[in-house]
């Protein structure tokens, strides 16, 4: 996959939740490719190298390459579950103290790291708001997408170029539409019994036949109608009846 696209570095889902895994897609497009299982094609270049703090040092080589190649490679259908912050050894022993004292160090220098890259690649990092859990991370990367439009949509697992909206299912998390016109069951069916002229109520009419007028529109969410990562192509979209 890396002597097809031109990418330097490859890694693999950043989320142990199986519902943010793809099994057919390998992503192209700008993002984490995390410290714990990596690999890449070396190169003699200064600026590859991470240059600032070593709790973010994976975050920041992910911005480096994406910025030399326009590509990362990042194999959605695996991952490798961890237990950072739980743990002596790898990163934890570059500080003092016990494991709740390393991990705030570890904590404040992630925040400093992530400031730093920033600073540096404004256009592809973005520092996020502190967060309550001590894993979590608050940087985040800006939504790119491959600088090379025949893999800008990723790639198959057969390593063919994917198109744009493939793999989308046919049922999807949006509304289907605005309105959804449905009979309410009747007291005979187990429904409700008929409300009176004074209570509110959704129905319509007088009879068992009403017809319940549902608005389905989405609640749109911060983020937008997409996924984070863009590469997806489900609608996240929260449903709420209003």
């Amino acid at each position: 996959a890396m002597k097809l696209t031109g990418a330097h570095i490859w890694s693999v889902s950043p989320s142990m939740n199986a519902y943010f895994m793809r099994s057919d897609l390998i992503a192209t497009a700008s993002g984490m490719c995390n410290g714990y299982l990596y690999g890449y094609l070396a190169r003699e270049d200064r600026e590859l190298e991470p240059q600032f703090m070593a709790a973010t040092e994976d975050c920041e080589r992910s911005v480096r390459y994406f910025v030399a190649d326009g590509i990362v490679l990042r194999y959605k259908m695996y991952t490798a579950k961890t237990k950072c912050f739980k743990n002596l050894g790898g990163i934890q022993d570059s500080y003092e103290g016990t494991l709740a004292e390393r991990n705030e160090k570890r904590k404040a220098e992630e925040r400093e790291g992530h400031r730093f890259i920033q600073e540096a690649f404004p256009r592809y990092y973005k520092l996020g708001v502190a967060k309550r859990l001590v894993q979590s991370m608050e940087g985040s990367f800006v939504r790119m997408t491959c600088w090379n439009a025949r893999f800008e949509h990723g790639l198959r697992p057969d390593l063919e170029p994917r198109r744009r909206g493939e793999g989308r299912p046919s049922i999807r998390r949006a509304a289907r539409a605005s309105l959804t016109l449905r009979p309410p069951p009747s007291s005979r069916e187990g429904g409700l019994a008929k409300p009176s002229p004074s209570a509110s109520s959704s129905a319509i009419g007088s009879t068992d036949e009403d017809i319940i007028i549902v608005n389905a529109k989405p609640r749109a969410t911060p983020a937008g109608d997409g996924w984070a990562c863009g590469t997806c192509t489900f609608v996240n979209a929260s449903l709420a009846l209003e």
